[in-house]
């Protein structure tokens, strides 16, 4: 089922998994075969089986993650972005947080009152990501005693042109002081959990 999967044949990944299942009901397979009915558009379905897989296992966190995903392609915001933090368990983004320690040295926590606060954000993961989320940099700046900011070195002339920071680095071991850390793709979750701010101000790049 995972090399039709990967194969971007979902049908045959789907009759595979559902097979597997009906032998054992493992949260693997249903992993496998939410994946394919995700893939292939058929999203109610496919949010059945990952919900089946964290009713199985509480700590699936990539059940949690594909939900996060699903809310978001139906505008279920305040789901996903809860969903969307366990993304920290997968394995990628583990070693994500193994390779950039000091990034993760001081995380901030939702409701915590950044007035007095120097906030680094740093970003992850691929650029589309990024450069999607920093739309609510200008409220974290609103809302924190200053913004300073790790990003990867690509997008430190755009991210300095675009924002008001107060510091931009692309390396690590440059990194400004800081009170608290929250990551790029977090903001939302801390700052906008319904994301009643997402359309702020039209444009956010130039």
């Amino acid at each position: 089922g995972k090399l039709y999967n990967d194969q971007r044949e979902y049908e045959s990944g789907a009759y595979c998994y559902q097979r597997a299942l009906d032998i054992e009901r493992k949260p693997l397979f249903m992993r496998g075969l939410g994946s394919a009915f995700r893939l292939s558009g058929r999203y109610s379905r496919a949010r059945q089986m990952f919900q089946e897989a964290i009713g199985n296992d509480a700590d699936d966190a990539f059940s949690h993650t594909a939900l996060a995903a699903l809310h978001f392609y139906h505008g279920h915001y305040t789901a996903a972005l809860q969903e969307y933090e366990w993304r920290w368990q997968l394995t990628d983004m583990k070693d994500h947080r193994q390779k950039y320690p000091d990034l993760f040295a001081r995380p901030c926590q939702p409701g915590d009152d950044l007035s007095n606060k120097t906030v680094l954000v740093h970003t992850e993961q691929g650029y589309g990501d990024n450069l999607l989320f920093c739309r609510y940099l200008p409220l974290l700046k609103h809302q924190a005693k200053s913004v300073v900011m790790w990003c990867w070195p690509g997008l430190v002339d755009l991210f300095s042109s675009n924002f008001d920071l107060d510091a931009i680095t692309g390396e690590v071991s440059k990194l400004p002081p800081f009170d608290v850390n929250i990551p790029l793709l977090s903001l939302p979750y801390y700052l906008d959990p319904n994301l009643e701010h997402m359309h702020d101000k039209g444009a956010y790049l130039r």
